[in-house]
């Protein structure tokens, strides 16, 4: 009894306590490079925010690796918030006949609310870039959540046939991982071209990706009629290409210039016309803000509000520095007494701030930024999914970027656990605290 009260049974003791409060809550510790098996701080500000009950069940058929990470991220999720709750179903029996097999497949998560339901798949998560592991489930799972934690569900348009990119290409970014993303929060994708048929009602959004040829009267018309019913479009622009839609837009309240913007003061990486353009506050680039990010354009027009009479609103969201100057002809020339000065504007919003029915869109001077790699750069996919979710009134959609490493998880069963850490916290200690109480009792 003694020498529990000493300062060796106390210490002893201590270590005791310590290591089974490090150990017996879980066997498991992320040593992933990029934190593969934790939930990030954007995904625990949504679980935070969720207003309805939502229950989530998996089934996997085996566990291997993919599943047990899944796993994994789906136990910290529903840690995290009291409105969700989590049921794995491990190793269903397979029926007898599979054609008549009404279960869900194999690796299937499946999420319920009042609002709705939506289907993932675990081997949607992960992707094999170069020498790389990728693994999006994050992302896809918290966005899945805050699709069915409201009504409204999203269905959005690319245009086609004025040789945009499409949403079909074989490229692990740009527009095909931006309709990806929408998918994966429960929204539909699709596609049309405006000289050939009308923008039905359905359309929620239409996306505009720099288009590189004319639009025909037949298509600026439909794009009017949309518009005239309260429709809601995101124009993005490239530098010397004109599409017709400048004249379209010039009458309803934005000029989007033939310019090219040099800003030496607010660049990035690549040179005085990749920009690094400054963020005006308002509620879809308060979350960049918030999070001190920023967003990288490759080169951009300017755009301002037109000289048109309008009773719609024009709101600036991205302006290049005092400094930057613009040409049409040769903006890095050295004489700039023939350029425009800064500042300008790079994206800017149009709407009604008194009637929400009427149209509302923006404009953005550059397409580059969510055309290809760029849109992994910064806060890029952040701005545009903010965007979307602005335009059509839903939860602002959050993007996860994907993590990509070598994956590295140390992982033990109940016995190596027992059997490695028992040595480690309890007879490590015991038998050094034993010797050390020896050597004192023996000193003179």
């Amino acid at each position: 009894m003694s020498f529990l009260k000493s300062k060796w049974g106390r210490g002893l003791g201590l270590l005791i306590l310590i290591g089974l409060l490090w150990i017996v809550p879980s066997g498991r510790f992320d040593l992933s490079l990029e934190q593969f098996f934790s939930l990030s701080k954007q995904g625990k500000q949504v679980l935070e925010t969720l207003e309805t009950p939502i229950t989530i069940a998996s089934y996997f058929h085996y566990n291997g690796f993919e599943e047990e990470l899944t796993s994994t991220l789906l136990q910290s999720i529903a840690k995290s918030s009291p409105w969700i709750r989590y049921s794995a179903v491990s190793n269903p029996a397979a029926p007898a006949d599979p054609l008549e097999n009404d279960s869900p497949a194999n690796g299937s998560i499946i999420l319920r609310s009042e609002f709705g339901s939506t289907e993932l798949n675990v081997a949607d998560f992960f992707s094999i870039e170069g020498d790389y592991d990728v693994f999006r489930g994050e992302e896809y799972l918290i966005n899945a959540i805050a699709s069915i934690d409201h009504q409204q569900k999203m269905t959005v348009y690319f245009t086609e046939g004025h040789k945009e990119p499409s949403i079909f290409q074989d490229r692990a970014h740009g527009i095909q991982a931006l309709s990806q993303a929408i998918e994966a929060v429960g929204g539909t994708v699709l596609t049309l071209n405006p000289s050939m048929s009308i923008i039905p009602e359905e359309c929620q959004l239409l996306m505009v990706v720099s288009p590189k040829t004319a639009w025909d009267d037949q298509a600026i018309q439909n794009l009017n009629d949309y518009l005239d019913r309260g429709g809601r479009l995101i124009v993005f622009f490239d530098p010397f290409f004109r599409s017709g839609l400048e004249e379209v837009l010039e009458k309803r309240g934005v000029t989007v210039q033939e310019t090219l913007i040099v800003d030496e003061e607010a660049s990035y990486l690549l040179g005085s016309t990749s920009l690094s353009p400054l963020l005006m506050p308002h509620p879809i680039t308060k979350p960049l803000l918030k999070s001190q990010m920023g967003v990288a354009f490759f080169q951009s027009r300017s755009i301002q509000k037109s000289n048109t009479a309008s009773s719609l609103d024009y709101i600036p969201l991205l302006s290049s520095s005092d400094s930057a100057w613009a040409d049409s002809d040769d903006p890095l020339r050295k004489d700039r007494d023939f350029s425009l000065n800064g500042p300008f504007d790079l994206a800017g919003l149009i709407e009604n701030i008194k009637d929400d029915s009427a149209e509302k869109w923006m404009v953005f001077g550059d397409a580059d930024w969510v055309n290809n790699q760029w849109i992994e750069t910064q806060g890029n996919f952040d701005l545009i999914m903010a965007a979307i979710s602005y335009l059509i009134d839903t939860p602002n959609y959050i993007h996860i970027p994907s993590k990509k490493t070598v994956i590295t998880a140390v992982w033990f069963s109940p016995r190596v656990k027992l059997i490695l850490f028992g040595g480690l916290v309890l007879l490590i200690p015991i038998l050094s605290f034993a010797l050390a109480f020896r050597s004192h009792r023996k000193k003179p």
